[in-house]
Parts: structure tokens; sequence; C-alpha cells
């Protein structure tokens, strides 16, 4: 057996339960939900937050619930998540990294700035992965295989914050199609400064651009994304709730015009997974030594890299940046 030990207990850490039947949403209820991994701590200073999480699991043993890491006893490696907020991530590492922790799962987007993100890669390693779930959600990585492999275009749409939705639309076109050549905002940055709306468009090595549209004040959730190839479309609709296959269909509506068309059988709808398959893959490393796939430390870099690009682009009116350089 394994231990986990939970930096922050708030919604993703601890408290997203219930939110889609039986598919675990948060930290907590994914690691109790894997065989060969056991809880060993619950950390927030807030008692407030604590109190909520041994109110939803009220099994968890109560020593294991503290608030701060000196109170735990200390056990070397560990699997460690930290799920507290992004300006606190490179602090917490420094604590959890006195653990001698074997895994450090960190919640996105990794840090709120370049900088900071390259001194938590360099003192974490090799050990550190990034919690982009849709790398581990069954449906994703099926629908990575049906796409096109070389789009036209790519044209997304993304509510709720840069960083908080717009990294996840950065992951998954990094993980899908591979590294971003230059980028450029489109407009200003608007909003809360700690997680503005921009639209922003990518140029990507693979050969074509990817639009990205910030829309704000929705009274709803939106992450969709159009992945434009020669023969049809995937279509992503609920931040992959919704997957869709669309192909072009002759006379549909106009004689001599062909316009696209959802292909029934080819559709999949239902929760986006991946925590669980995430501390799945993280017991099978730590039992077996298998490969630990997801977001590593690299690839955390060059998400970090475009995120900054963008601003740096909104900041000096559109000019185009190579996230590289940075």
């Amino acid at each position: 057996m394994s231990d986990v030990v939970i930096f922050g207990l708030g919604r993703i850490g601890a408290r997203n339960v219930n939110l889609s039947k039986d598919v675990p949403l948060s930290h907590l209820a994914a690691v109790r939900m894997t065989p060969g991994l056991t809880l060993a701590g619950l950390i927030d200073p807030d008692p407030a937050a604590r109190a909520a999480a041994a109110a939803l699991f009220p099994e968890t043993p109560p020593d294991i619930i503290v608030g701060d890491a000196s109170e735990l006893p200390l056990r070397s490696g560990e699997v460690v998540a930290i799920c507290t907020p992004m300006q606190t991530h490179e602090a917490v590492l420094a604590t959890a990294l006195k653990r001698s922790p074997r895994v450090v799962i960190v919640e996105k987007p990794l840090a709120p700035n370049i900088g900071a993100a390259r001194a938590m890669v360099d003192a974490a390693g090799a050990a550190l992965r990034v919690n982009f779930h849709r790398r581990f959600d069954p449906r994703h990585r099926r629908w990575k295989e049906r796409s096109p492999r070389k789009p036209h275009a790519i044209i997304g749409r993304y509510g709720k914050g840069f960083f908080n939705y717009g990294s996840h639309m950065i992951d998954l076109l990094v993980d899908w199609y591979g590294p971003v050549e230059t980028v450029c905002s489109i407009g200003d940055a608007t909003g809360d400064p700690g997680d503005p709306y921009v639209s922003f468009r990518c140029r990507m090595r693979a050969g074509f651009d990817a639009t990205i549209l910030a829309v704000e004040g929705l009274g709803y959730d939106l992450f969709d994304l159009d992945i434009l190839g020669q023969d049809g479309c995937v279509e992503i609709r609920a931040g992959g709730a919704e997957m869709r296959w669309c192909e072009p269909r002759p006379g549909l509506y106009y004689k001599g015009y062909a316009h696209l068309s959802e292909i029934v059988p080819e559709r999949e709808t239902g929760p986006v997974a991946g925590f669980l398959e995430l501390y799945q893959a993280i017991a099978d490393h730590m039992a077996n030594d298998a490969p630990l796939l997801g977001c590593d430390g690299p690839a955390a870099l060059a998400n970090m890299a475009v995120l900054e690009s963008v601003l740096k682009s909104a900041a000096g009116g559109g000019i185009t940046i190579n996230p590289d350089l940075l």
C-alpha cells in the first residue's frame, strides 16, 4: 500500500462529491476508490474546510485531518497532491518536498508565472505531474485518436477564466497536436487580473492555427472546441461531456452545397473522468514501476509559457510571441 497526503481540502481536493453519479471528481474521492492507496493525511489550515471534509467522509480517521503538515508523521515515498490556490503552489511544494515524496501531483496551472513554474519543476524533478485530468479521461483518449491528424483549423470557446479553463484548453491542444510555435492575443485581457479573460491565437508547429475565444459574463459553463479537418469535424462540447463527429452531406439543405451533419453512431456523452484513472496509474507506478503518463514537468512548463506569452502579447497590443523564448 502507498500513502497519499492531500494539501488543500477545497472543491477539487475534497468537496466535489455527488456531481455526476459515481464518477469521482476530487482527489480525496478518487484516492478512496483506488486499491493500493491509503490516505495518510488531509491538510488544510481552514478549520471549516477540515470539518467539511470530515463530514463528507466520516470514515476518515480524525487524526489524519490536520491544519499543518508538521502534525503528521514523516514518511518518505508518499504520493502528495497539492490542491491549494495557484498562488500558493510554490510554497506548498517546498513544504511537501520535506516529506521526500515519490510522486507529486499539482493542480493546474502549475504556477502564476513561468519563473515560479521553472523553480517548481527544478525542485520536484521527475516526480512532478500537473493534473490536467483530460489526459487520463478514457473518452478524451479515444477521441484523440479519432480526431483529424492535421486539422485545417481549431476554434475554441471558453469561460471561467484564462488560468482556469484556458489552461485546460492549451493542454488539450498540446497533448493532441504538439508544440505551439507562436501566440498572439486577440484584444485586451479583461476581468479579474488574477484570472482574466483573453482571446488568443496559437500557431501550432504542426502547421495550423488554433483560435481560442474568451467569453466573459455567461450564466453557464463554456468549454467547446471544433476541430476542423478536410473530411469532417470533431465537436467537443460541455468540456468534453459531449463528443461527436460531423461529416459533410451534399444537398442536405441546398442543392449543390454540402454542410456538416452529425453522424449519430459516432457520438459519446457522459461526465468527463480522469481522477480515478490518474490515481489508478499512480498506484500501478508505485507498486510496479509502471510508466506514469500525464502532464510532466516539461509539458507543464510548455503550458505555462503559452499562458505567459498570451498575457505578454495582450499587454503589448497583440504582438506575436514565441513561447520557447521565454
